[in-house]
């Protein structure tokens, strides 16, 4: 019987505690009724699922690997119902304990906080939780003069944080980032729009992380301390900056899109910013700058699409088209760029090339063909459109526009009769003309990414190197040839049959390019099979 006992109670000893779900509700039967009480209760691996309602709190998650989520955090209507108020005394939310990504919170519309670091959420250096879903908005990064304050919306650490909306938040008085400041981890998939800041960053300032297919639009970086802000879209992020659209942000000094990122930029569309002095698109940006869409940036003095200075600045630049900006397409004062080619400068107002006398290779002055570019406008009469020679009347010595950035359902995609994606109906049409900046970048840069048809050369622009390249008239190459080897055989029906019956966009197995992978397909794949 003794042995009997010790053995139940040695296999008891080894059978972890379940995870629990902890339900909170401010206006409810539940087990809290406010969130921390329910954290304080809670072990790694609970689930603290929080009812709508307003919560008047600040919350610390203490180091536990909990997930704190509302009722349904896909759907946008319930986040803005679930609502964490930081009543303006403090961070709302705080990951100061060494929290890791099993630390997550998700689906929340946190406000109200005040803080000198991280007025929405603060997270400590060694800190790297998952923040999902959350609409971070109407925080403060403010406190004592003479004192920095950084991250209105989000400050440092080392999170993850995906499918967030950070929007109007602001850091006032000798501060950087209007939304997001020293965040380290992995950004994608964010809105970051109308942030302010009286320094430099006013969406992002020095997050090393990688920043992937964000749109960061509208932040401003001036106020008091305009003669040092600067990158009112992004300051001195230098990790890789990829698939954003970088649109309509101000700076009252220099690189009204991006300032001082190091990193690579790469398949980015960075139009309609605004700099007072130099830089409207770009600034002093290190790097490669490789298949981006720099169109449309305004500027007071010099360089309105890319600016450098830097004598240690020297950047790798090519498959961009540089359209439509002020003071010059690109302004190179000192040395030349490690590499400069295959890209499409027209329509600059100022030149397309100034300072530094560049040859580029393999570059082009063409009309783009872009289906719907974005496009400034007078601000007392929204009909009529300023283009970048008319752009001297733009400005003030206050900072003070007359114009207005309009990109409503804006298309950088190219023209082609052979084929363009649509996203705004996910499908393929086709134009009456074809651009001449198909098939025209580096020929060493990797086109594989790209669908057939196309000439085994990458495109210029945003898209090239992508699915949603646009196609070429070419006939070089084969349709079933899915994995680019110059044959139709057994590797290709592998690839293709692991496909199968798959309803995507986009697949290069989809060879009739109906968002589905089926029958139809199949009779395109036989018919070139054993090609050439």
């Amino acid at each position: 019987m003794k042995k009997l006992v010790f053995g139940l109670a040695l296999v008891f000893s080894v059978i972890p505690c379940q995870a629990r779900i902890i339900t909170v509700d401010d206006n409810g039967p539940a087990d809290f009724n406010n969130i921390q009480a329910a954290i304080n209760d809670s072990w790694d691996g609970d689930r603290i699922e929080v009812r709508t309602g307003t919560y008047y709190e600040n919350v610390y998650f203490y180091g536990k690997a909990i997930t704190l989520t509302g009722t349904d955090p896909n759907d946008p209507n319930i986040v803005a119902q679930t609502i964490i108020d930081g009543n303006r005394a403090d961070s709302v939310v705080t990951f100061a304990w060494g929290e890791g990504p099993d630390s997550v919170i998700n689906g929340f519309t946190i406000t109200n906080g005040k803080a000198p670091y991280g007025g929405g959420i603060y997270c400590w250096s060694a800190s790297s939780p998952t923040i999902t879903n959350c609409v971070i908005t109407n925080n403060v990064a403010s406190g004592e003069i003479g004192t920095a304050r950084c991250g209105a919306g989000i400050y440092g650490g080392l999170p993850t944080i995906i499918h967030c909306s950070i929007s109007g938040n602001s850091a006032v008085g000798f501060s950087y980032g209007g939304g997001l400041a020293y965040c380290n981890g992995y950004i994608s998939a964010c809105v970051i729009t109308n942030n302010t800041v009286d320094g430099d960053g006013g969406g992002l300032y020095q997050c090393y992380a990688t920043i992937q297919k964000c749109l960061i639009a509208n932040n401003y970086a001036g106020g008091e301390w305009h003669g040092r802000a600067g990158g009112a879209g992004l300051y001195a992020c230098n990790g890789q900056i990829i698939e954003c659209t970088i649109s309509g942000n101000r700076s009252s000094n220099k690189g009204g899109g991006l300032n001082s990122c190091n990193g690579t930029k790469k398949n980015c569309v960075i139009v309609g910013n605004m700099a007072l002095e130099y830089g409207g698109g770009l600034y002093n940006c290190k790097g490669r700058i490789e298949n981006c869409v720099i169109s449309s940036n305004l500027v007071r003095d010099l360089g309105g699409g890319i600016y450098n200075d830097d004598y240690g600045g020297s950047p790798l630049i090519k498959n961009n088209i540089i359209y439509s900006n002020t003071g010059g397409g690109i302004y190179w004062k000192y040395t030349q760029p490690l590499e400069f080619s295959c890209c499409d400068a027209w329509n600059n107002a100022g030149g397309d090339y100034t300072g530094w006398a560049m040859a580029g290779k393999g570059c082009i002055s063409n009309d783009p063909c872009f289906i719907n570019p974005g496009y400034w406008v007078d601000i007392s009469n929204p009909n009529v459109v300023i283009g970048p020679n008319e752009a001297s009347c733009w400005y003030d010595q206050g900072f003070q526009t007359n114009v207005i950035w309009t990109d409503k359902k804006t298309d950088y995609h190219l023209k082609s009769e052979a084929g363009r994606w649509d996203p705004n109906q996910s499908i393929w049409v086709y134009d009456v003309n074809t651009s001449t900046c198909i098939d025209a970048g580096d020929p060493n840069s990797d086109w594989t990414a790209e669908l057939w048809p196309h000439g085994k050369r990458i495109n210029m622009g945003a898209y090239g190197g992508t699915p949603q390249a646009s196609m070429s008239l070419s006939d070089v190459g084969n349709i079933a040839d899915l994995n680019n080897d110059g044959l139709v055989d057994y590797v290709d029906l592998m690839l293709f049959t692991y496909q199968w019956s798959t309803q995507q966009f986009l697949l290069s197995e989809d060879l009739n390019r109906n968002g589905k992978v089926d029958f139809s397909d199949f009779a395109i794949f036989a018919d070139n099979w054993l090609w050439p």
